[in-house]
């Protein structure tokens, strides 16, 4: 029976360790973090599905496939009794833009995408120069997360709460080893081409606000399925700062109730912080490490920058299939 061991308890790191067990039904896999749902970094994301290629960089037919994979995962799950407890529904919203077209990543995706005539942005008050209406999935991190564990824990699946200072750890232990660690990969593996971005966001309540909204500049309000609204949010490359900026909590209000007067009642019930684990491309890849002559079989899925929902469950596919290679090559090598 092999044993794998996955690290990383965020929405990639769930969705991987559970197509691992999927793919491979006679495996054991076990998940060690040192974060898990409130703490990690996907807990505070605004769960809109809506990838561009704007902001993920590398291979864009790579991508496409992986944002088909996870569209077509979390579009049946809205559209199923799992609704409820995925936290995922159908929701339309306006996306604001310089640009006619719209993004074609998802275009290709969506299930309905609309440029808005001069009449219809006139009515609804509306003053940029494009505007594009999507249908498309809010998907809430706070029922995902748990969602995602409990279906990882009825296959079989055992989690551990532990800091991993290095991969050499797992030497011996495991035979193959699933690094979705994030950011943490820069001390782990030594990895210096993934960085955070900076992300802050204020959550309010404001269960009258039935569409997304969102702005070339960042400024976004995103519903979630249990009445609150997200409201954001900034991009800061390379910031390591995850104390809450009061002004610019302030900042993101006043941008927010600039676009939709509606949310300027809201009760607000917390500000959020988050640094997106960004690299460019993301990385999913077999490595073969070696420690003083040990040798360890690993797969790495991490660096998903601000798309961390819209890209886990496709690269979480991959990563799956990857060790099902790694598991070929064993049995093989186990043959000679």
């Amino acid at each position: 029976m092999v044993k794998i061991a996955v690290i990383g308890a965020g929405v990639v790191g769930l969705s991987t360790a559970i197509n691992i067990q999927e793919l491979i039904p006679t495996a054991t896999v076990t998940l060690f973090a040192d974060k898990f749902e409130k703490d990690t970094t996907s807990w505070g994301a605004g769960g809109l599905f809506r990838p561009t290629f704007h902001h993920i960089k590398g291979d864009k037919e790579l991508i496409r496939r992986w944002v088909e994979a996870s569209w077509n995962f979390y579009s049946a799950k809205a559209l199923s009794s799992e609704s409820k407890e995925i936290g995922a529904f159908v929701i339309d919203g306006y996306s604001f833009s310089s640009k006619k077209e719209a993004d074609p990543l998802i275009e290709s995706v969506a299930f309905h995408v609309r440029l808005l005539s001069d009449k219809e942005k006139e009515c609804r008050g509306f003053r940029y120069p494009y505007v594009h209406l999507i249908s498309t999935i809010s998907i809430s991190p706070g029922q995902l997360l748990p969602y995602l564990m409990r279906r990882f824990q009825q296959q079989g699946g055992t989690s551990y709460f532990r800091t991993v200072a290095s991969l050499e750890e797992f030497v011996g232990k495991f035979d193959i080893v699933v690094n979705c660690t994030a950011l943490a990969c820069r001390q782990l593996i030594g990895d210096e081409s993934i960085f955070p971005v900076r992300g802050q966001l204020r959550r309010v309540r404001a269960p009258w606000i039935k569409h997304w909204y969102l702005t070339e500049d960042d400024t976004y309000l995103i519903p979630q399925a249990n009445g609150e609204v997200t409201l954001g949010g900034c991009r800061q490359k390379g910031n390591y700062h995850l104390e809450v900026d009061k002004q610019f909590s302030e900042d993101i209000s006043k941008r927010c109730e600039q676009l939709v007067p509606g949310v300027t009642s809201a009760e607000v019930i917390f500000d959020w912080v988050g640094l997106r684990p960004t690299r460019e491309p993301i990385r999913v890849e077999k490595e073969l490490m070696d420690f003083n002559g040990n040798k360890l079989r690993v797969v790495h899925n991490y660096g998903h920058g601000a798309n961390g929902i819209s890209l886990s469950w496709g690269t979480a596919v991959d990563a799956a299939e990857l060790v099902k290679d790694w598991t070929r090559q064993m049995s093989f090598t186990s043959r000679l």
